[in-house]
């Protein structure tokens, strides 16, 4: 489960109920963040930082390039269940799925 880096200024939403995970910063090159980031973008996008849900361990991964840490308080809020509008829905079905999979 994944949320793609964007810049877009606007409110940010708190999700309810989002559980509290750990997060792993990954600075890498370009094209190693692409081989994780790229495959979860809609056709012809581009990707330049993603925040990956692992909530069996409890762990969201933000693999994020040296040069955008523009970027990186974007997918700290992601991984804290804090989103912008539009990606409003997208969290919310990544919660449900955590609490289907968590009991």
């Amino acid at each position: 489960m994944v949320i793609q880096g964007c810049t877009w200024a606007g409110p940010v939403t708190q999700i309810e109920n989002w559980p509290d995970l750990k997060v792993v910063e990954h600075w890498v090159s370009w094209h190693e963040m692409q081989a994780v980031c790229a495959k979860y973008a809609p056709f012809m996008a581009t990707v330049h930082a993603c925040a990956e849900f692992n909530f069996k361990a409890r762990e969201c991964h933000i693999w994020i390039t040296q040069d955008r840490d523009d970027l990186i308080a974007y997918e700290r809020d992601n991984c804290a269940g804090r989103t912008k509008p539009f990606w409003k829905e997208r969290l919310e079905e990544i919660r449900d799925r955590f609490n289907k999979e968590t009991g």
